[in-house]
């Protein structure tokens, strides 16, 4: 799958927000906040990601080490979160996964998920130059207005996209043909179904 990359930040004002979540660490934010953003709805928890191990410790440490912006919140053994104490915008740090912004997105259920927003730091003669990117599934936007559920690559965890279908169906999007197919066949294919299997998911606190 291609993704769609752009740095033009200034033709998404729904997330010009997000910027300042994304200061003094190598962090970035995908998944379903996205989908909140463009529909009108500012999210209260934003999930962010890292290419690797080092970079969630660091982003823990800088999130930590500025308690006059941040509370503590919840953690478990997959997720340390924080809370900004100006916006109340939950930050849930995830250490379950880790890889590029193309690879993290990729492996999301619906398409409606797959949006990520990051900055590029790059060496420039003797300072570094910045960049506001994002990357998302070419038709991020189209199903997101048609509110389509839409699985269009492998399906990791069928029972919590299942379970997922019905927490969307509360907000107007409704599974395709295609993908209730996907389903289908992917649950015929467990060896077995156990009730914790619907809350496995790509990682714990996923929207």
């Amino acid at each position: 799958m291609e993704f769609i990359e752009s740095e033009i930040l200034e033709n998404y004002p729904q997330i010009r927000f997000m910027k300042e979540f994304l200061v003094g660490h190598p962090g970035f934010i995908a998944g379903g906040c996205f989908k909140s953003a463009f529909s009108g709805e500012k999210p209260h928890d934003l999930d962010m990601f890292f290419r690797n191990m080092e970079e969630y410790v660091g982003t823990v440490r800088y999130f930590k080490d500025n308690p006059d912006e941040y509370d503590q919140g919840y953690q478990n053994k997959n997720v340390e979160s924080f809370i900004h104490k100006k916006s109340g915008v939950r930050i849930e740090c995830v250490k379950k996964v880790f890889g590029e912004p193309e690879k993290i997105i990729a492996d999301f259920d619906f398409t409606i998920t797959k949006f990520a927003y990051y900055v590029e730091a790059e060496p420039e003669d003797e300072s570094w130059t910045y960049t506001d990117r994002v990357v998302y599934h070419p038709d991020f936007f189209e199903h997101l207005v048609m509110k389509r559920l839409v699985v269009d690559d492998k399906l990791k965890y069928p029972v919590s996209t299942l379970h997922r279908t019905y927490k969307y169906a509360r907000y107007g999007f409704l599974p395709c043909r295609e993908t209730k197919m996907k389903l289908i066949r992917a649950l015929r294919e467990l060896p077995e179904v156990k009730d914790e299997d619907l809350q496995k998911s790509f990682y714990e606190g996923m929207d």
